[in-house]
């Protein structure tokens, strides 16, 4: 999924494919609607062909487009050869960058040439390298957007499904708007309810939004972030199953992942380890 900067302008870009997964021109510009994660409305219009290129529709975001954090959803309608589509693409706003792609080709010589390492790949390795961190330390790495549909459970406690929260921005149980400042929202994503009040009992009836993720990524996770942004970028001269090396040097052993689902680079799984959120299951029980 692309990041954008909260409060950038940006841009979400459309590829439109024959069968073959070859770029091809839609008859007309395809039109687009964005919504947030609730469903409401955010912008419409009609994307912009990309020049000269085959098969690519812009549409550019204001800052005010990016204003707020989170997940948004682009409806598409495409038309080709009087043919209609009605694809969906998604973005998401954050808060901040683990790393910028200038820090990525200083961390790695490799990746200098623009050329052979435009930006669209250093993104692309950017975002994969992140969303499999976040995935296995348990925790956003820059400030995020959520909102969510909960059941209540007739208690004071409710486990909201992201850590490191942040701020609670809006929380409605059975349509009803409760005062966001009386709730109390615990870094570990616990939920407290005010006072004297339980989380009612139902099914989907608590809306929260809210955000979530580190405000400064530690320098050790920024590094392994790069690290394994790498890994995606250069493409490997081993088969993927390989687990030893001969070279003129000698023989080597290749760490390799394990099902606990670290990333098989031992710096990259120590700070996984370190730096990873592991929470009890029962936390919000009370």
């Amino acid at each position: 999924m692309d990041s954008i900067l909260r409060s950038t302008v940006g841009t979400v870009t459309l590829e439109v494919r024959d069968a073959d997964g070859v770029l091809i021109d839609a008859d007309a510009a395809p039109t687009y609607a964005i919504t947030d994660a609730a469903g409401t409305a955010v912008k419409s219009g009609t994307s912009v062909k990309r020049g000269a290129t085959t098969g690519l529709y812009d549409v550019s975001l204001s800052a005010t487009d990016t204003a707020a954090l989170g997940d948004y959803r682009v409806a598409w309608t495409v038309v080709v050869s009087s043919s209609t589509s009605l694809p969906v693409t998604r973005y998401d706003v954050v808060g901040g960058h683990v790393f910028s792609l200038g820090d990525l080709r200083a961390f790695d010589r490799s990746l200098t040439s623009v050329t052979n390492y435009p930006a669209a790949t250093l993104r692309f390795a950017r975002d994969a390298a992140v969303e499999r961190l976040e995935r296995a330390m348990g925790v956003a790495l820059t400030p995020r957007g959520a909102y969510e549909v909960l059941s209540g459970n007739g208690s004071t406690r409710l486990m909201l499904p992201h850590v490191a929260t942040t701020a609670l921005l809006s929380v409605t149980v059975d349509g009803t708007a409760w005062t966001a400042a009386d709730v109390t929202v615990l870094p570990t994503g616990v939920l407290v309810a005010p006072e004297g009040w339980v989380w009612a009992e139902g099914d989907a009836n608590v809306v929260v939004k809210y955000e979530h993720g580190m405000v400064t990524t530690p320098e050790p996770v920024r590094r392994a972030a790069m690290l394994l942004a790498t890994e995606y970028a250069v493409p490997s001269a081993l088969p993927a199953r390989a687990t030893s090396q001969s070279t003129e040097s000698g023989y080597f052993r290749l760490s390799t992942a394990d099902r606990s689902g670290l990333t098989g680079l031992p710096e990259v799984d120590a700070v996984i380890a370190e730096f990873g959120w592991r929470r009890p299951s029962t936390g919000a029980n009370a």
